[in-house]
């Protein structure tokens, strides 16, 4: 599990998750203020799962 604090950016969040793509399979990337997550395998190994556990107040997380 990867927690981050509210004012935590994108950028910040890339390169944390980016530090554990050897054992997640999944890597990082900043387009503007958005996340993006990406899966290290191709076809149909290539899939990426993310759940939020918490979200503080005022929060605005979202997916697309």
């Amino acid at each position: 599990m990867v927690s981050f604090v509210a004012g935590t950016t994108a950028a910040q969040m890339a390169t944390a998750l980016n530090k554990l793509t050897d054992s997640t399979g999944v890597y990082a990337v900043t387009e503007g203020d958005n996340l993006r997550l990406l899966s290290t395998s191709y076809g149909s190994e290539a899939n990426v799962a993310l759940k939020v556990v918490t979200e503080g107040t005022g929060g605005t997380f979202g997916s697309s």
